[in-house]
């Protein structure tokens, strides 16, 4: 006997779910997600699978003589106090549980702060106690800057999610992937049970992330996938050589290149490996520099533009750097 539970999301506001299985098995995959579950307790005389639960503000009970295995997210608000999760039987952990209902929500989703009010841990056992703790915890690189993990299930379902909505958005000939300065990389279980090392990870997910844009012009930032620049040992906080990463990037990706310091090696690399490229120059700095960036052009084949680059919105100098692009 196996009894499933899939896509329960339309149930009313503040519904307790309750699913007794007896003798037989229980999966459960994507119950309510929009948050309509008010509470959820699952009994079985076996096995419970469950994955990607979310309640509103109430708890999540599962009591199972077999094995419980969490292979999605099992998400409650307020979890850490008023909605504990209680497990019962021989737990295996695949996926995550949402523990900390503050950690990259402040002030809003996707945001981390450098610290916030920890949850309450509450404990039977007599002070003093010496406890053995394990964890992971997101690095944060500068003000609020927390790397997604590209070994995540998740990260691919978001990321078609996002390539999706975009393509029904703006319908453009072609797409920015986001790969920037990647500060913090294989450290947490999902990619270490990968047994690759960060260059390898990282191409695969410029793969992944090509494939969801195919059929359109596909650009990528240059630096994490340059020896000469990011795509280095020990950079940052990422554990392990960006080595290798460019394997990941087809012939098709435009390289948009922003290493001014090594652009004579750096446009050398890209165009030996057969990608069209465009230069990114300004950077708030000299108009001069364009006139470097274009000597150094000319000494490669599959240069087809130079793009104006600005993190200030100073839009001031475009007129006079388009000036020294035109130079001859």
């Amino acid at each position: 006997m196996f009894n499933s539970l899939a896509n329960a999301d339309a149930a009313a506001n503040n519904r307790a779910v309750s699913l007794t299985a007896g003798g037989g098995n229980v999966a459960m995959q994507n119950v309510g997600l929009s948050r309509n579950i008010q509470t959820l307790t699952v009994i079985t005389a076996n096995n419970a699978s469950l994955g990607s639960i979310q309640t509103r503000s109430g708890g999540i009970a599962v009591t199972a003589t077999g094995t419980i295995t969490l292979s999605g997210d099992l998400a409650s608000d307020g979890l850490a106090t008023t909605g504990p999760i209680s497990l019962i039987g021989n737990v295996v952990l695949a996926g995550n549980i949402t523990i900390d209902p503050l950690m990259g929500s402040k002030p809003w989703k996707g945001e981390y702060t450098a610290w916030h009010q920890p949850p309450v841990i509450k404990t039977k056992l007599a002070d003093g106690t010496q406890l053995r703790v394990s964890w992971y915890h997101p690095a944060i690189i500068y003000d609020g800057q927390v790397s997604c993990c590209p070994s995540e299930p998740k990260t691919e379902k978001l990321l078609a999610d996002e390539a999706r909505r975009m393509k029904a958005a703006w319908g453009a000939k072609g797409y920015m992937m986001s790969h920037d300065e990647i500060r913090t990389l294989n450290w947490d279980e999902s990619c270490q049970q990968r047994h690759l090392d960060a260059g390898a990870i990282l191409a695969d997910n410029a793969r992944t992330c090509a494939k969801l844009l195919r059929g359109k012009d596909i650009y990528v930032w240059s630096d994490m996938f340059d020896p000469h620049h990011n795509a280095v040992k020990d950079y940052y906080l990422v554990r392990g050589d960006l080595g290798g990463s460019w394997e990941g990037l087809d012939k098709n990706v435009i390289v948009v290149n922003w290493n001014f310091e090594k652009r004579d090696e750096s446009l050398k690399f890209f165009a030996d490996r057969g990608h069209t490229q465009v230069i990114a120059g300004y950077y708030d700095g000299q108009i001069s520099d364009a006139r470097k960036w274009m000597e150094s052009a000319a000494k490669v084949n599959g240069v087809v533009g130079i793009m104006y680059t600005t993190w200030r919105s100073n839009y001031n100098d475009l007129e006079a750097f388009a000036s020294v692009c035109r130079q001859k």
